[in-house]
């Protein structure tokens, strides 16, 4: 049996994204940055996001450092499809296991806290990565 090995890392520089089919995300993120810690939603345009589309989830931070939610703000059509609905709209803490709220709210805690990108990834060796998940901030979603 495969030995399952999870990987979280804050991404300095765009080599630091092992996958390289998100690296090119992250050299957009980062390029519109212009030296504040992380880009506003407002410095993309939607297309520019037309390649990972159908992968992303965006999610709008509600709530202090202490207690926030993640409400979904789009939900690509490859992850509707995976989920079997459209869960724009929802928050997080209501679509998955109570159990998993405390890891899940970290990992995101983190990424906000920071204000910096985090990719992650799970290796099954000697196998490509298992899934590949970036989280990137935005001001205008990141009101804490």
């Amino acid at each position: 049996m495969s030995q399952i090995e999870r990987h979280v890392i804050s991404v300095e520089q765009p080599a630091d994204v092992r996958d390289a089919r998100l690296r090119p995300l992250f050299e957009l993120w980062d390029s519109r940055r212009r030296g504040r810690c992380m880009p506003a939603r407002a410095d993309f345009l939607a297309e520019e996001f037309k390649a990972w589309m159908p992968n992303l989830v965006l999610y709008e931070v509600e709530g202090e450092a202490s207690s926030f939610r993640l409400k979904v703000r789009l939900s690509g059509t490859a992850i509707v499809e995976l989920d079997g609905a459209d869960l724009t709209g929802r928050y997080l803490d209501e679509l998955i296991d109570p159990a998993r709220h405390p890891a899940i709210y970290r990992s995101y805690g983190q990424c906000i806290a920071a204000r910096a990108a985090r990719y992650e990834w799970a290796d099954t060796e000697p196998h490509e990565p298992v899934y590949s998940v970036r989280r990137i901030p935005f001001r205008s979603f990141c009101k804490l």
